[in-house]
């Protein structure tokens, strides 16, 4: 079995990141202050949330924190070299970020919260993440859901 290094891992967060603030973006929600409208954007994003949140898991396995902004890893050794070179990674998401993710995500649930009436969910949705938010305290219940992104 192939296991991720938490170099990859961040990396592969990021890249989620990346594709869902690009469908939030070509929806006119760059500041994620809701779901887009379309179903399409919201199953991108429910696809690419989930699968970050796998690597996030990961992540967190290997030593990852929210506190930590910088991370320092060393490439294997050369052969005939005692140690490999030092390389630094600074993952893109943060805490902020993450958690209006989480918020938006718990709407896809409730059918998105500006249309009244729940869709029949034509993405797959994974409960686990929104209850194991809950189950620690309830990580996200300070993200309003009219929680908007700032641009810093």
């Amino acid at each position: 079995m192939f296991v991720q290094k938490l170099p990859d891992n961040i990396a592969l967060m990021d890249a989620r990141l990346q594709k869902i603030l690009m469908a939030f973006e070509a929806a006119g929600v760059g500041d994620l202050s809701k779901l887009p409208a379309s179903q399409e954007a919201r199953r991108k994003f429910a696809k690419e949330f989930v699968e970050l949140n796998e690597f996030l898991e990961a992540a967190k396995v290997q030593g990852f924190t929210w506190e930590q902004d910088i991370y320092e890893f060393e490439e294997e050794p050369e052969e005939g070299e005692l140690s490999g070179k030092s390389f630094f990674v600074q993952p893109i998401i943060d805490e902020r970020t993450y958690l209006v993710l989480v918020q938006r995500y718990k709407e896809l649930f409730a059918g998105g919260g500006d249309s009244g009436d729940a869709p029949e969910a034509p993405y797959e949705l994974d409960g686990h993440i929104t209850e194991s938010l809950s189950i620690r305290g309830g990580a996200c219940d300070h993200a309003s859901p009219r929680f908007i992104l700032g641009t810093a």
